[in-house]
């Protein structure tokens, strides 16, 4: 099964230099993804003190 079916036109340096491409792409495109999920940047406040009231007044 391929995702990506496409043909490589040149000699073996273009189609090495390709393939080498395509695995930076995918590092980069893993390592991207691992930062967002694992490393959670949608932190929440959650360092407040509790049993706090705070007034809230609009300007």
């Amino acid at each position: 099964m391929f995702i990506f079916n496409f043909k490589i036109n040149g000699n073996r340096t273009a189609k090495i230099f390709m393939g080498i491409l395509c695995i930076v792409v995918l590092i980069l495109t893993v390592f991207i993804c691992y930062r967002v999920i694992f490393n959670n940047f949608f932190k929440t406040n959650d360092e407040l003190p509790n049993n706090n009231v705070y007034q809230i007044t609009s300007r």
